[in-house]
């Protein structure tokens, strides 16, 4: 004699199964319902970009799709009278809204790696100051070279700005963190981060000089924004190197961001992804792209910039030749300058009728041959200022002057030496 079996024809699960089935299906419900109020937020941010209206929000829809889960349930129990629907819905809600805030929405402690330059004087531009450092040459014979820093958000690690100092031989050398990096101030309203404001930053950097012309070499995003500035004032630049530059700011065009996961090793890959996707930094990586300011509302400028410098290192073999990376890391990148402007571009630019001007300014293009942006965007410089010289430096990745310091140094300094042509 055969004992009872379920609707499938096999013998009934036992209580405890019966009671881990129950603990899974809600365990599923909760996760699902903390998605929604995730989702909710992002979506009701870049509805009305109001941080309490977005979580109200969301919380609103949370208990509504937890009060019609809870009928479903109760309605498909086989003793529904033992069930309350709203209990359990309160539940669901808790639950839900608990793991949302553990996981995603609740700030991080840490501590953002800056270390104040005591060094660097202050110079005051709309909105906070810049951190500007100055390697005195010996023998000052030309005008100063003013260098920005790439990212955008990465500043010069002492090691670059060593090499740097190799160039100050009849010049002075111009170093600034920009705006939201380094020992520079951040920007109460991260949105005002963008490629104009950089170079009108950089505008600021060259009036302070006191000079009419100085010399500029932009690394990587600086030199895109050096661009920019050398087109709308050909005659502040006497000359222009361009290191690692990145795709060609055409005005009405947005930057495109390089791909350096694209020369990780597949374990890089894994752990670079890997920090990528945590809960907390895909959140408010997709809230930047709903609202920056509202983004910093949910995470301050410390958590992410430390955030920030934990996925850079990760990824940062990439800018090397050997793919292992620098023994230094740098100190102070800025989340907010970073993420701003490659998710929010503008359409500030390099106009057409700008171009004759910035044929004229003398300029100097450096690319690894081994640098993850493709060669065509070196090219693209090139074919834009026909008197440009192209340089392609071998065995050497994105960051040059780390990878090939001497070299780069050596063929910089003989550039910048050479008699401009009356």
């Amino acid at each position: 004699m055969t004992g009872p079996r379920d609707s499938a024809g096999g013998p009934p699960p036992t209580p405890g199964v019966r009671a881990s089935m129950r603990f899974v299906r809600f365990a599923v419900l909760c996760g699902l319902l903390c998605l929604l109020q995730v989702a909710s937020v992002v979506v009701l941010v870049a509805s009305f970009h109001q941080p309490w209206t977005a979580l109200a929000g969301a919380w609103t829809v949370s208990c509504a799709a937890a009060i019609l889960i809870a009928k479903w349930r109760v309605s498909r129990a086989r003793d529904s009278a033992r069930r309350r629907p709203l209990v359990d819905a309160a539940r669901l809600v808790a639950i839900s809204t608990a793991v949302s805030l553990g996981l995603f929405m609740w700030p991080g402690v840490s501590t953002p790696d800056v270390r104040p330059d005591h060094r660097a004087t202050r110079l005051r531009v709309a909105g906070g100051e810049l951190a500007v450092r100055t390697i005195r040459a010996t023998v000052q014979k030309r005008p100063p070279l003013v260098a920005l820093h790439g990212g955008p958000g990465v500043p010069f690690t002492e090691a670059e700005e060593r090499a740097l100092s190799g160039l100050a031989v009849d010049r002075d050398i111009v170093i600034y963190d920009q705006i939201g990096v380094g020992d520079s101030s951040r920007l109460s309203e991260p949105h005002e981060y963008s490629l104009r404001r950089a170079v009108d930053d950089l505008g600021a950097v060259v009036a302070a000089t006191g000079m009419p012309k100085v010399s500029i070499l932009g690394y990587s995003w600086g030199a895109q924004v050096a661009t920019v500035y050398a087109a709308e004032h050909p005659d502040r630049v006497a000359e222009l190197v361009l290191m690692s530059p990145g795709f060609f700011p055409w005005q009405g065009r947005p930057l495109r961001p390089g791909l350096p996961q694209s020369r990780l090793t597949l374990p890089q890959k894994a752990y670079a992804y890997g920090l990528a996707v945590k809960p907390r930094n895909l959140f408010v990586y997709v809230l930047v792209g709903a609202d920056p300011d509202v983004a910093r509302w949910f995470a301050s400028d410390a958590e992410m910039d430390a955030r920030f410098a934990e996925l850079f290192a990760a990824s940062e073999p990439a800018t090397f030749c050997d793919r292992r990376g620098r023994s230094a890391k740098p100190s102070g990148l800025g989340f907010y300058a970073s993420q701003v402007p490659q998710q929010h571009p503008g359409l500030d630019g390099v106009t057409r009728a700008e171009v004759p001007g910035l044929g004229s300014v003398r300029t100097l293009i450096l690319r690894g041959s081994c640098d993850y942006i493709p060669m065509s965007a070196a090219n693209d410089y090139r074919d834009v200022m026909p008197g440009s010289r192209l340089v392609d430096v071998r065995d050497a990745g994105h960051a040059l002057l780390e990878d090939a310091g001497p070299e780069v140094v050596a063929t910089v300094r003989a550039f910048l030496q050479t008699p401009s042509q009356p």
